[in-house]
């Protein structure tokens, strides 16, 4: 529940959305999208096969984003620098 709200916040966060006006429609979308994705998986095997690929795809963003922000200030200090 609490990570819901909190990519619910994220998300609204990272669009520049109203939080004042439309933060609700944000929480509604984020808790669909979490009851749709926990009737996928047909057995508990299912299920504990698919939180191992979210456990890797944790090492795979958790590596590779702060790479991604580090080159992107590398790039836009070298465009600051040339002005």
């Amino acid at each position: 529940m609490n990570m819901g709200f909190a990519a619910s916040y994220v998300l609204s966060e990272v669009f520049h959305v109203d939080r004042s006006r439309y933060f609700h429609w944000t929480v509604l979308f984020v808790a669909l999208l979490i009851y749709i994705v926990a009737l996928l998986p047909t057995n508990i095997i299912t299920a504990f096969q698919w939180s191992d690929y979210a456990g890797y795809s944790f090492w795979l963003v958790g590596l590779f984003y702060p790479l991604i922000m580090l080159f992107m200030a590398i790039i836009k200090g070298k465009e600051a620098a040339n002005e």
